[in-house]
Parts: C-alpha cells; sequence; structure tokens
C-alpha cells in the first residue's frame, strides 16, 4: 500500500494507493468468515410399528458454523468443519505453481504489529517537488481500506501509528499455515472463497446413547 502526500501551499494531502507486487502468482488476502444462519436442518423422529408407538417429529435449525456438538432430546451431532479457524478473521495465502494455485490459511493474530513506534521506520521518497511517496502496511488487517480512508480523510485526522513497514518476510506464501482446498468465485468485483481441508473434510456424527 502507497500512501501519496500532495503538498500545494501550506495545505497536505495524503492519497492511499494500494500496490499489488504479483498477485497473478502470489498474494495474501484478509478474509472476513461469514457466519450462515443455518449451518445444517436437523429433524428425526423414533418409531416403533410393532408397538404402534411413534415419537413426535423434531425440527431444529442449527447455527453453529464452527466444529462443536448440538444436542437435541437424546440425540448429539459432532459437526467437524476440518478448517482451525480461531476467529472470523483469517489469511489465505495462495501461490501459483506451474497451473495449480496452492492455499494455506493462516491466522489474523500473527500478523498484528503491537509496536506503537514502528510508523517511524516508514521511509519516503520524493517524486517530484511537491510529492513524496512511502511504502506502508496496516498494523492490522482491515483497519484501511480505500472507502474508509476517504472517510477519515475529510476529517483531518489519520492515526500515523496504526501503520508500519512492509513486512517483506510475510509476503511469501510458501510454507506455514493450514493447507486448504478453495474454491474461489467473483461477483461485482467481490470476491467468494469457500474453503475446506484436503485430508480432513467436513463430516457430521451422530450419536444415540446406548
Amino acid at each position: 500500500m502507497n500512501e501519496r502526500m500532495n503538498v500545494s501551499g501550506d495545505s497536505m494531502r495524503f492519497t492511499l494507493q494500494p500496490v499489488f507486487a504479483s498477485p497473478g502468482r502470489q498474494f495474501l488476502c484478509h478474509l472476513r468468515r461469514r457466519r450462515p444462519v443455518v449451518s445444517y436442518q436437523l429433524w428425526f423422529y423414533v418409531s416403533v410399528p410393532a408397538a404402534n408407538f411413534e415419537t413426535p417429529r423434531m425440527r431444529v435449525n442449527v447455527s453453529q458454523s464452527t466444529s462443536g456438538r448440538h444436542v437435541t432430546e437424546f440425540l448429539s451431532v459432532d459437526h467437524v468443519t476440518g478448517l482451525r479457524p480461531t476467529a472470523d478473521d483469517v489469511i489465505v495465502t495462495g501461490r501459483l505453481d506451474a497451473t495449480t494455485w496452492n492455499y494455506s490459511l493462516l491466522p489474523v493474530h500473527g500478523h498484528v504489529t503491537r509496536d506503537t513506534d514502528a510508523w517511524r521506520q516508514i521511509e519516503s521518497h520524493a517524486i517530484s517537488n511537491n510529492i513524496r511517496v512511502l511504502t506502508a502496511e496496516p498494523a492490522e488487517p482491515f483497519a484501511f481500506s480505500t472507502s474508509s480512508w476517504v472517510v477519515q480523510g475529510t476529517s483531518c485526522s489519520v492515526d500515523v501509528t496504526r501503520f508500519r513497514p512492509v513486512d517483506r518476510s510475510s509476503r511469501s506464501s510458501s510454507g506455514g499455515g493450514q493447507k486448504v482446498i478453495a474454491d474461489v468465485s467473483s461477483h461485482d468485483g467481490a470476491f467468494l472463497y469457500r474453503l475446506k481441508s484436503p485430508n480432513n473434510s467436513p463430516r457430521i456424527r451422530f450419536t444415540i446413547p446406548g
């Protein structure tokens, strides 16, 4: 992410210009999980034809979006997604090997800088008499976007301590994290990632006492 500073007379203007090194071959993307209203629907009943017995039919909407156990009456249902996200915000890395994309899932907290003085290490260089450019990234994913930057700019108040120098080592998408399979689609400029584990598929297990 580049921040361009234009100086004209006594005024100073900051503009935000997102920069992507080589998105055609590798990238890091901050994603926010969309929690479904209903993860799955559960309905069951017990029938004993010989005794002319049948329980009322139970219908339940389960809203768990991560692995967990749901209990209804005597029936326990273990819902396993196969993924290990501990928060709604995650980082997905992608690397193109020949013609195949390899994806990994990383926690956001490993990419958060808590050093409030890191912004002082950001270097800038002049590209004209009144324009300077510096390369930085937000200390926390989702801290800024081109839309929120404009809104903040109207108040002439931008917290520079929320920026840090670009960590080149974090640009590598090789190694680390949980390997995932990603089904990527886009609509109206928005991208949707459907993720699953290649060796731990989503599954549901039913348990009945006795």
